[in-house]
């Protein structure tokens, strides 16, 4: 993975515009082995460019790696993750389903576990919006579970 930046050599600090740039140069070729590769390169620690193009990523049509890329996300625990998870999961629910062929429930506690390892009071808010207003009940039940193991109630 290193090899991929050595090749190019494109300086650290224009990595992630450049590697979402591929991406979606790729996802709109119909290039699936590419834009895998560029998930890979992004989600390698070694290789990869940072929060910003994982956050990008994330919230990018084409791509079906959205359970590696949360919980990458998770392990950063970075204030910053909390909007482009809340629009990921907004947005992209129905894919995920699709993509991961996990139920709503499951996706919902990578999501779930995200927000409340990154635990700011905006990660607690997003868990008790979907707790209580999602319309799938199986999220509106893992969020709230998560919240018990906070020691949080939903409605407050």
């Amino acid at each position: 993975m290193r090899a991929f930046w050595d090749e190019r050599r494109i300086e650290a600090a224009q990595r992630c515009d450049r590697l979402v740039e591929e991406y979606e140069r790729a996802v709109a070729a119909g290039d699936e082995e590419r834009a895998e590769l560029l998930i890979d390169v992004a989600l390698w620690e070694e290789s990869s460019p940072g929060r910003a193009a994982l956050q990008r990523l994330l919230v990018s049509s084409g791509q079906t790696r959205h359970q590696a890329i949360v919980r990458s996300l998770q392990l950063d625990a970075h204030a910053s993750n909390v909007p482009f998870l809340r629009r990921a999961f907004d947005e992209g629910l129905p894919r995920m389903r699709e993509c991961s062929c996990s139920e709503p429930g499951a996706i919902a506690k990578w999501f779930g576990h995200a927000f409340a390892d990154i635990g700011t009071p905006e990660a607690i808010a997003a868990l008790r919006h979907y707790a209580l207003s999602h319309p799938e009940p199986d999220v509106r039940e893992e969020m709230r579970y998560r919240l018990g193991k906070l020691n949080r109630e939903p409605d407050r």
